[in-house]
């Protein structure tokens, strides 16, 4: 992020006379978020604001990454149904618009343009140093700045026994669990972390599945459910 902004800098200076509009940073950008959620009729009285301008700004920022939009087909297909996230967006960015404001991951946007526009700036490789996966906008900021991107690998004390691709997003979510629950069963006392990156836009869906896996009963309503210890 400190590397992007000098370049976001970088850029500025070299064209002064260009309106490159106000960058929010996150305290600034969460503010605005809440001002979106207590401006919406549908939503002011049922949130808490604080709480839901978190997320709200957590998922936009996910959005944004991985180069997807409320309008995305891909975006569409997991949210067929109009929700409030969507029309605060909608009011975020018509905000931003007229203010001539601009969220983080929209300055890497504009990087990517100014490089695309001018080939003379990449570099002849990159290196990319302990990098595990990067969100689709940052590998297409590296693709920008040079044709010849390369991971070096390290050597790491962390066990890694590969991964296994997954057709849809249910299904690498019902392996995770699976996973986690053979770990557990295994060493009771093991603590186990499972990063999902959009969580705050897919919470219900891992809830369900992670409940199917851990809770006895979880399907049969007439019998409480479980948790196993």
């Amino acid at each position: 992020e400190g590397w992007i902004q000098q370049q976001w800098q970088s850029y500025q200076d070299e064209a002064p006379t260009e309106r490159h509009g106000v960058v929010l940073d996150s305290r600034q950008e969460l503010q605005l978020w809440e001002q979106v959620i207590l401006s919406d009729e549908e939503s002011a009285l049922l949130l808490k604001p604080s709480g839901a301008a978190t997320q709200a700004q957590s998922a936009y920022r996910t959005l944004g990454l991985w180069c997807q939009s409320i309008h995305s087909d891909e975006y569409r297909t997991n949210q067929p149904e109009p929700h409030a996230f969507a029309r605060w967006v909608e009011i975020f960015e018509q905000r931003c618009q007229q203010e001539g404001w601009l969220v983080s991951f929209q300055i890497i946007e504009k990087l990517i343009a100014n490089l695309q526009r001018t080939p003379g700036l990449k570099e002849s490789e990159i290196h990319l140093v302990a990098f595990q996966e990067l969100p689709p906008l940052y590998r297409l900021l590296l693709d920008s700045l040079s044709d010849d991107c390369r991971p070096l690998l390290q050597q790491s004390r962390n066990r890694i026994n590969g991964t296994i691709p997954c057709a849809r997003n249910e299904d690498e979510l019902e392996l995770s669990a699976q996973w986690a629950r053979q770990v557990i069963k295994q060493a009771p006392g093991a603590t186990v972390g499972i990063i999902v990156p959009d969580l705050s836009m897919q919470r219900p869906r891992v809830e369900r599945i992670f409940r199917q896996t851990f809770e006895q009963g979880y399907e049969l309503p007439q019998q409480p459910a479980s948790v196993p210890t």
